[in-house]
């Protein structure tokens, strides 16, 4: 995983993404959206809620677990 962290830390900068912390806080996260879809955004969100939601804007299904 340590090597990983140079990656992430490079695609982040390429994407402009910052982060405020490095580590998981559990909270619920304020989101906002402009363009398709944005009805389905606007409030706080748990993470996995986040990735359901982007998941179905793309018309994508959870992968279940084997």
């Amino acid at each position: 995983m340590k090597n990983s962290i140079p990656a992430v830390a490079l695609l982040n900068r390429k994407a402009g993404i910052g982060w405020t912390t490095g580590r998981h806080t559990s909270v619920p996260v304020p989101v906002f959206a402009l363009g398709r879809g944005q009805e389905r955004f606007g409030g706080s969100y748990d993470n996995t809620e986040l990735a359901k939601k982007m998941m179905d804007l793309c018309g994508l299904s959870p992968v279940a677990k084997e």
